[in-house]
């Protein structure tokens, strides 16, 4: 069983496919493998060999892979030891290294660990966010426990170099939720500081935020 993650042009254009149950376009996707374990391992949900056993299985399987259209193995790591300066100071090079690359972020793994096929505390994703400030143009009513107050604040406008829309549904208190949606001739226009992982583009060209969280009222702005 091999682990990876499909990576394509755009994250939108990714998922779109991905619903798609015919005429599924892949010619720009690639497979990105990064780890490896036995079937009957994986459907018991763990194997015991140590990561760095499972990345040397992978370097002598990279004859397979070259041989295999969209299809690659990462190798792009380091290995730093995380208890001392130097090997923090590395990582965080690396790590700032990968995202002028163009790439999200990285994954942190402990190469003495099993694999295990659940959340665990032997890989750690780390990625740097942004903070986006839009004005707010609208609210949405929630659904579901929301119903009957805010559901998400609409924002549009420019920030970064770049027009941006979109609806922050993530980030607020139950008070906050009742509050707004009682208030909302007092928050229209009100600037929003929102905290994201990426500035995306859509399809049309226009520009949205990958998981946006409402941080707090800029009224400073």
């Amino acid at each position: 069983m091999l682990d990876g993650e499909i990576m394509g042009k755009s994250f939108q254009d990714l998922m779109r496919q991905a619903q798609r149950k015919e005429n599924v376009q892949t010619q720009d996707t690639v497979f990105n493998v990064f780890d490896i374990l036995p079937l009957e391992d994986f459907k018991r949900g763990f194997w015991n060999a140590q990561l760095r056993k499972r990345l040397a299985i992978l370097t002598e399987m990279q004859p397979v892979f070259d041989a295999m259209p969209n299809v690659t193995r990462v190798d792009s790591q380091i290995v730093v030891d995380l208890s001392t300066e130097e090997g923090r100071t590395k990582l965080h090079e690396y790590a700032t290294e990968m995202v002028t690359a163009g790439f999200e972020g990285i994954m942190i793994k402990d190469m003495e660990a099993p694999y295990e096929c659940k959340r665990n505390t032997f890989w750690m994703k780390w990625k740097p966010v942004i903070t986006v400030d839009l004005p707010v143009i609208g609210l949405e009513e929630g659904t579901g426990r929301n119903k009957g107050r805010l559901g998400a604040l609409v924002c549009s406008g420019i920030d970064h170099g770049k027009d941006i829309t979109v609806n922050v549904g993530s980030g607020f208190s139950d008070t906050e939720r009742d509050l707004f949606w009682n208030q909302k001739s007092d928050v229209v226009g009100r600037t929003v500081e929102i905290l994201c992982d990426v500035i995306t583009q859509n399809q049309d060209g226009s520009y949205s935020l990958r998981f946006p969280r409402f941080v707090r009222f800029r009224d400073d702005k």
